[in-house]
């Protein structure tokens, strides 16, 4: 029982958390009981009996002032967080590519999480170069794969051929 009301707790302080936290809430209602019309601010002053004493009142406007600057603090870093994060770009590289004309490579493809990557990616419509030391599994041999190539274990004299191979791979067309 106590796990739950812990978890109504959080809930409840989270949300308010993003409340208070939020610009459009906290200046809406810092202009409501600043700068909003007369009639509105003694609507709120007469319901709301903390803010018919002044000296609470002004508590509140300081505190609301506080959560504004915070809060557009918070949507300002988080911005440029995102900036940051796309390498000073507004937008995403998403639009950028044609993920029709690209050919993923993926090493180990025949099994394990490469199998499943390699999946994944002839979902989604990417042409797939698998290089691998194993044979195709049956769950990929019905697949559209632009390139398949054996290579051998890295230790061998082969490398240098699947080397070239994954180097073949950039100049295949679309299937």
């Amino acid at each position: 029982m106590s796990q739950i009301l812990r978890h109504v707790f959080s809930l409840v302080t989270t949300s308010a958390g993003h409340i208070t936290l939020n610009p459009l809430v906290t200046g809406a209602l810092l202009w409501a009981l600043t700068k909003g019309p007369t009639q509105l601010r003694s609507q709120l002053t007469s319901r709301i009996t903390a803010l018919q004493d002044p000296f609470r009142y002004a508590q509140l406007i300081k505190a609301l002032k506080w959560c504004l600057v915070a809060g557009t603090a918070r949507v300002v870093n988080k911005q440029l967080n995102h900036i940051a994060l796309n390498a000073g770009r507004l937008r995403g590289e998403k639009a950028k590519w044609n993920w029709s004309r690209e050919v993923a490579v993926i090493t180990g493809g025949c099994s394990g999480i490469g199998e499943l990557v390699v999946k994944r990616l002839i979902n989604k419509g990417i042409r797939v170069a698998v290089l691998d030391i194993q044979q195709l599994p049956p769950s990929l041999q019905g697949c559209k794969i632009a390139r398949r190539s054996l290579c051998q274990p890295p230790h061998t004299n082969k490398q240098h051929r699947c080397r070239s191979q994954v180097l073949q791979v950039r100049h295949y067309r679309p299937i």
